[in-house]
């Protein structure tokens, strides 16, 4: 059994699983709470994970604190100006240090955000596979709001973020059908 994160003799980011997503928190719609329930069920499976948010060190602590999860399964990052773009310059620092950040899994969650970038600086660092699971943002009525800022991101990294992917998860066959037509 691997060490958990916890552990001063496990590396943080070393060998894990990281979970990548905007918020875990309540106005994250349940896809923080998707992250944040696999991250713990592997950890106490001896599967190392951390979930990486661009929520507050505040709401991490907070979050950690209702659902009892330690607190270094939650890894916050400051969200860089404009917020609307969900990036973080730490963040991408961080994914960019491969002395600190090896992971095996990269497992992103919601697209069309700037931490989109991330899992191709991880792989860049590691050999770290990447899954990636749009929770319906695929969907006609979710591409349809913002299209124009979709289509930016689509050019610019969410293209060849979903190309690069290892593994595209979808959580219904309504979800397969949109990841297809994509």
């Amino acid at each position: 059994m691997q060490p958990h994160p916890a552990d001063p003799t496990h590396p943080a980011g070393l060998g894990q699983v990281i979970h990548l997503t905007r918020s875990i928190a309540q106005n994250s719609f349940g896809v923080g709470q998707v992250a944040l329930n696999m991250a713990s069920e592997q950890a106490l499976a001896g599967v190392p994970s951390v979930v990486w948010t661009l929520d507050s060190p505040e709401t991490a602590s907070q979050i950690a604190d209702v659902n009892r999860l330690p607190k270094d399964l939650i890894r916050p990052f400051p969200m860089s100006r404009p917020g609307f773009l969900g990036f973080s310059r730490e963040m991408e620092l961080a994914a960019r240090d491969s002395s600190l950040t090896r992971p095996m899994i990269v497992h992103q969650h919601m697209i069309w955000l700037m931490y989109s970038r991330i899992p191709a600086l991880l792989r860049a660092s590691s050999a770290a596979k990447v899954l990636i699971a749009p929770h319906g943002a695929l969907d006609d009525w979710a591409l349809a709001k913002s299209r124009g800022k979709k289509l930016l991101a689509r050019w610019i990294y969410e293209g060849q973020n979903l190309r690069a992917a290892d593994c595209i998860q979808a959580t219904s066959e309504r979800e397969v059908a949109n990841i297809r037509d994509f």
